[in-house]
């Protein structure tokens, strides 16, 4: 089963449901190794105590949404503040840079 071949018969707009139903069914993975997800990958990078920005994430995790992984991470929980560190390129260009604050807590 090609997965291919599968995403050409899901374009009948009447077995929408039948067709999806199909497709979550093909083992993706299938003899490959399987990856960490990318918002695993920059969590431990931002921990490490390492800023990123969103060139940096697509050389490294080959991430092209790092401002949405950071949604996902601000969801879960973690102290990343909003807006970000904004740096000027060499071009002129403004863009974030991301960092996760640890937090201090004299009781524990």
């Amino acid at each position: 089963m090609d997965l291919f071949t599968e995403i050409g018969k899901a374009t009948n707009p009447n077995s929408a449901k039948n067709d999806l139903k199909r497709l979550e069914s093909i083992p993706f993975f299938e003899g490959k190794k399987k990856t960490i997800p990318q918002w695993k990958q920059i969590l431990v990078w931002l921990q490490a105590g390492k800023s990123l920005t969103s060139l940096e994430a697509l050389r490294m995790f080959n991430c092209l949404n790092l401002k949405g992984r950071i949604f996902d991470l601000r969801k879960k929980g973690y102290n990343i503040p909003n807006p970000a560190e904004k740096i000027k390129t060499s071009s002129g260009k403004w863009i974030a840079k991301y960092k996760l604050v640890k937090e201090y807590f004299p009781y524990f």
